[in-house]
């Protein structure tokens, strides 16, 4: 226990010095950009001396059953791992009070002795140890001042007295092993009393210093060391010590000579080097029917490969001109025509609109059946459209059109067209196709029409009107009124009426004209 009191004296002392050695009133100095681009190292800048330090990061969880390691890489980025360690290998739990501790899903576990059963609680200041109902080892504790051992050859004079939180423990007097060498971290082993005096670790994990500890100080010094080193960038070359700290050199040059790849470097990317070499199918020949021409990303040798192309079409490939009903095939990575029959199997015209396209037996064209679409229906235009399906289209034809003299009725697919006009009279029919019967309008032609018409009928007599008067419009007695009246100087009132016979026969009322 004494050991455990001087070691961590000891090690404060050390620390304080060098701490101490790192003091000046002199400026920090800068250190250029320290990061290694390694994820298990703790970068840092010593401003004492300008110089990088890059220190492993430690990934010890303390559980004896798990191996811990930092992994280096841009998907875990340092991430410590922890790996249960077999089932059943051995372990120690630190109690007593359990046998054959074993490993068991990452926990190391032991089997619980029964209570009462004699242990070791690794404390001298204690008797009578024995396991309780816990599972742990308690023992009666010793008055303080109680003789005792704690079992390092490194201590005298041990004896019980309160430690840390009141707990009585065993403490002796630290056997002295100061080399005065501020350099050293002076130890002593308990199992034999021996001293030891291991050199300080000045190491910053920086190849271009040499560390050293100043004698007077027991500070560490960095030197600035010239040579080669790593940046820790897998994209540069040449790099060199300068100053004390290691600089990148040129570019790596990642040109794998193959004429068909965009070659780059990549820090986290591509082979262990960090080149990457992505095929480009453009930097190959053009495309032709005997040459399809792609980027193997390698030179493999042959006549089929330019510049790490490859050609898919080679020599003896057929149909390279597309039309399987001419015979064809590559040749020197052109297509011929050798003299043959054409091919007489089944082929597609590239028509949705035809069905069972073969190969014609002379012409080297492919001919198809044309799709029937035909509805049955006279009034429909059938037709094709470009998805392979039918149309049927209205074709306006049949049905009835026009009106008065002008109507007349078509059968399908005969498009109906209305009659031509004619000049209106007064017999019952729309002459004129306008939609009105025996309207003819104010005009005086039109009017001398009409009473000539109805004069070679039926004559008028002298003592009254044209019968056929009595049978016509409105319209058409009024024109014939007036030209009676004005013919005979009869007259002129507005509700003038004729008779003839007996009883009286009525005759249209006009106005005079």
């Amino acid at each position: 226990m004494r050991f455990r009191y001087r070691f961590a004296l000891q090690l404060l002392t050390v620390l304080c010095l060098t701490c101490l050695s790192g003091f000046s009133t002199a400026s920090a100095i800068d250190c250029p950009s320290c990061e290694d681009l390694n994820f298990c190292t703790i970068d840092s800048c010593d401003t004492t001396f300008g110089t990088c330090r890059h220190d492993p990061r430690s990934c010890d969880d303390g559980n004896p059953c798990t191996a811990d390691v930092c992994l280096n890489s841009l998907a875990n980025a340092g991430q410590c791992n922890h790996t249960n360690l077999a089932a059943g290998t051995a372990c120690d739990d630190g109690n007593s009070c359990t046998l054959g501790d074993a490993c068991s899903s990452g926990s190391c576990v032991g089997n619980p002795q029964p209570p009462g059963t004699a242990c070791n609680d690794e404390n001298s200041c204690t008797t009578g140890d024995s396991c309780d109902a816990s599972g742990l080892c308690v023992g009666t504790v010793l008055p303080a001042g109680a003789s005792c051992d704690d079992s390092s050859a490194c201590t005298s004079g041990d004896t019980c007295a309160p430690g840390p939180g009141g707990a009585m423990v065993c403490q002796g007097s630290p056997s002295s092993c100061d080399d005065a060498d501020p350099c050293t971290q002076d130890t002593c082993d308990p199992g034999t009393g021996q001293c030891g005096h291991a050199p300080i670790n000045c190491n910053d994990g920086n190849v271009c210093t040499t560390d050293t500890c100043d004698p007077a100080s027991g500070g560490c010094v960095r030197t600035p060391s010239p040579g080669s080193c790593s940046d820790g960038r897998r994209c540069t070359v040449g790099d060199s010590c300068s100053g004390g700290n290691c600089f990148p050199g040129s570019p790596k040059n990642c040109d794998d000579l193959v004429g068909c790849t965009d070659d780059s470097c990549s820090e986290f990317l591509g082979d262990p080097g960090g080149c990457v070499h992505t095929p480009n199918d453009s930097r190959c020949p053009p495309d032709s029917p005997c040459g399809d021409w792609f980027c193997l990303g390698a030179n493999i040798g042959g006549g089929n490969t330019l510049g790490g192309c490859a050609n898919r079409r080679r020599n003896g490939f057929f149909n390279c001109d597309g039309n399987v009903c001419r015979p064809d095939e590559c040749q020197a990575n052109v297509c011929v025509y050798p003299t043959g029959p054409p091919n007489t199997g089944p082929c597609d015209d590239n028509n949705p609109c035809t069905i069972n396209d073969r190969c014609g037996s002379s012409d080297y064209l492919c001919h198809g059946t044309p799709v029937s679409c035909d509805d049955g229906d006279a009034c429909t235009t059938d037709s094709c459209n470009a998805t392979g399906q039918c149309v049927h289209q209205p074709n306006g034809g049949g049905g009835t059109c026009g009106v008065g003299a002008c109507q007349r009725t078509a059968t399908c697919p005969e498009i109906c067209v209305p009659g031509t006009p004619a000049p209106e009279a007064c017999n019952g029919i729309d002459d004129d196709c306008n939609g009105l019967i025996d309207d003819l309008g104010t005009t005086t032609a039109m009017a001398r029409r009409t009473i000539s018409a109805r004069r070679a009928a039926a004559p008028v007599p002298a003592n009254g009107p044209s019968p056929i008067a009595l049978t016509a419009s409105r319209k058409c007695v009024s024109l014939e009124l007036r030209n009676r009246r004005s013919a005979t100087a009869w007259t002129t009132t507005a509700t003038e009426k004729w008779t003839r016979g007996t009883p009286p026969v009525a005759w249209e009322s006009a106005s005079a004209p």
